[in-house]
């Protein structure tokens, strides 16, 4: 191995960047240590725009989804069958999120919103087990304020109604 041959040129090449070096050294510590700052402040940033433009979305459509005829009109784009366009709205009263999502700040005190038919949401989910992935997204994008049917289902129904569920999802090779 060959070292590297010593000649002025290195010599006042190397010296020079040492020079800027010890004259800089404040800035160049200030760039390696805010930079990484500035890269997580911005990144952080992004995500709480995100976050705050799917919030909007969903205020949107809460107030868009209001209006009887435009409600019609959102659900018709996803399906035409009112079936399981009252299957989902049905879900979302018998569930308690239709009013706890009304957009108030008194949503609280609706005692509709407070307690769930299980009886009712079971029978509903098991009669729609073919078409649920339609009544899903119509529970999400029309019904309530951009809520998951799934995690509402596991998190408002009973443990016994849950394991019949999940039983009957399971007879016709769905996971719930």
């Amino acid at each position: 191995m060959q070292g590297v041959r010593y000649n002025k040129r290195n010599h006042s090449q190397m010296n020079g960047f040492f020079n800027w070096l010890k004259t800089n050294w404040f800035f160049v510590l200030a760039i390696l240590l805010v930079l990484p700052l500035v890269y997580r402040y911005l990144k952080d940033q992004i995500q709480l725009n995100k976050l705050q433009n799917e919030e909007i979305k969903g205020e949107n459509q809460l107030v868009d989804n209001v209006n009887p005829i435009v409600r019609t009109q959102n659900a018709n784009q996803i399906t035409l069958d009112k079936g399981v366009q009252n299957a989902a709205a049905d879900l979302a009263h018998h569930l308690g999120v239709k009013y706890s999502d009304a957009g108030h700040w008194y949503d609280f005190l609706n005692p509709r919103g407070w307690t769930e038919n299980d009886a009712e949401v079971l029978r509903i989910l098991k009669y729609q087990v073919r078409n649920y992935h339609l009544v899903e997204r119509l529970y999400y994008e029309v019904y309530t304020k951009r809520r998951n049917l799934k995690d509402d289902v596991n998190k408002l129904l009973d443990s016994k109604e849950l394991s019949e569920l999940k039983n009957y999802y399971k007879q016709y090779n769905k996971v719930w």
